[in-house]
């Protein structure tokens, strides 16, 4: 939950999340109890929450000794794109999915050590962005996309050294308030801390599929990426393989707004 209240990547190799569950379990788990960082990665794979990725033949059990299938597969791992969203959008559904936690196992409450550390403990101000004003300006700027769609906007052409497709405005900026300052890929290696001069995070807004190619404008194939991934995107060897990523992940994180619409 920390991850999507910060909009830090929505998922991490099982090698870092080994070490990080393993911290927290050492310091907040069952005094004498043995680390088992392994079980709620797996445990929750078999629900909608959670995702697995980039491993091969079946998913073992949590139970036994499946620790030698995750080092050697190191998938990625991660909530749900549905859940990530909701919980990146909605303080209440972090309040209670945190009071559930505590009830379940805590006997009570989540300690606030362990909040603080995962990054739950945001800002009012920080909180307030991420209610539900950026998903009506995301839904009005959509709006505003398909209104110049059905008028055939999309169509027209802009003349500068050459002729190229009009490119939209809003589904641009409906994109950068869908990503909430974060680079929209899911496999993001590290997004620069720097802002741009207008106090912005340094993002590039891209068509998944290429509009000069007549990709769709629009927010469902568009993609806000930090500068390091658009560059794989653009001219990396394994490019192919992210924009097929990529393309799933936006129309997932379209999908997971429209929900809450």
């Amino acid at each position: 939950m920390g991850r999507a209240a910060n909009r830090r990547p929505r998922l991490v190799a099982w090698r870092d999340a080994r070490f990080e569950l393993s911290d927290l379990m050492r310091e907040y788990g069952q005094p004498g109890s043995r680390l088992t960082p392994e079980f709620p990665v797996l445990a929750l794979a078999r629900t909608e929450l959670w995702e697995l990725q980039g491993h091969v033949g079946d998913v073992p059990a949590a139970h036994g000794n499946p620790v030698p299938w995750l080092d050697e597969q190191n998938p990625n791992c991660g909530l749900a794109v549905w859940a990530y969203e909701l919980l990146a959008s909605s303080e209440g559904a972090r309040a209670e999915a945190v009071a559930s936690l505590g009830a379940r196992f805590f006997g009570g409450s989540v300690p606030e050590g362990l909040l603080a550390r995962v990054g739950l403990r945001a800002s009012g101000s920080a909180a307030a962005s991420r209610s539900s004003a950026p998903l009506e300006l995301y839904w009005s700027l959509c709006s505003t996309v398909e209104a110049a769609e059905a008028r055939g906007d999309h169509e027209r052409m802009t003349r500068s050294t050459r002729e190229q497709p009009v490119r939209s405005a809003a589904a641009v900026r409906a994109v950068l308030v869908r990503s909430g300052g974060r680079c929209e890929n899911p496999l993001c290696a590290g997004q620069p801390d720097d802002v741009n001069q207008n106090g912005e995070p340094i993002l590039e807004v891209d068509h998944v599929q290429d509009r000069g190619q007549w990709g769709r404008d629009h927010p469902i194939q568009m993609i806000a990426l930090c500068p390091n991934c658009h560059a794989v995107k653009t001219r990396g060897r394994t490019r192919e393989r992210l924009r097929a990523l990529l393309l799933l992940e936006a129309r997932a994180r379209h999908s997971a707004w429209a929900r809450q619409a």
